[in-house]
């Protein structure tokens, strides 16, 4: 992406970034991270990463704070939110494959071995206390729920507020009945993702991504 981005502006031989509210607190914090490298009792992991993913380092820090702005200079809104409901799809379908996991029933146990248990992990991972679906490990989850959670939130807020003012300026139950009515789908939609994402995110068991979303 950041290469095919260079391509294009040596091309038409100018360099575009679009300006945006976070870019102080990202400079500040790439700044942080260079001043951890430097003065860090281990500069190489530092730099690269943990060393069985090289992730986490100050590269790792660099090549995200560029494809955000690879993001925010090429996406147009109508763009993202196209993407946000992909993104919403896509959470969908990971929570569907890892809630049964937190009962016994680990779709993926029957891709590879044809048996619908939990039979097919060690002892070093228990989806029926922990569940991680498709991204490997508890904690990445949570995170990555952290993030839709708030989202699929916020895309049924912005749903109400689009309906026409009139048809929502009387806030009684037959009001609200023709809304849910005329939108039962949408609305069933939106609250199923928010339902899901938050179950999901208490059988993950991570404090941390807990505490993340509702912060």
């Amino acid at each position: 992406i950041i290469g095919t981005w260079l391509i294009n502006s040596i091309i038409r031989k100018q360099l575009y970034v679009q300006k945006t509210p976070l870019d102080i607190p990202l400079i500040l914090f790439l700044i942080s991270q260079i001043l951890s490298t430097i003065f860090s009792l281990d500069s190489h992991v530092s730099f690269w990463g943990y060393y069985s993913r090289f992730n986490g380092g100050l590269l790792s820090t660099i090549i995200y704070i560029l494809l955000y702005y690879a993001f925010v200079t090429h996406f147009t809104a109508s763009q993202t939110l196209r993407l946000i409901k992909v993104a919403l799809v896509s959470g969908l379908l990971v929570v569907t494959w890892g809630i049964p996991s937190h009962f016994g029933y680990d779709p993926t146990c029957y891709l590879f071995r044809g048996e619908l248990n939990v039979s097919c992990w060690t002892e070093a991972f228990k989806p029926t206390i922990r569940i991680f679906s498709t991204l490997g490990q508890p904690a990445w989850m949570a995170a990555y729920l952290a993030v839709l959670l708030p989202i699929s939130i916020a895309m049924l807020i912005k749903f109400f507020l689009s309906i026409e003012p009139a048809e929502r300026k009387n806030q009684v139950l037959s009001s609200m009945y023709k809304i849910f009515k005329n939108n039962y789908l949408l609305i069933t939609y939106y609250l199923l993702l928010i339902t899901l994402f938050y179950i999901s995110l208490l059988y993950t068991g991570t404090r941390a991504g807990f505490i993340g979303f509702w912060l």
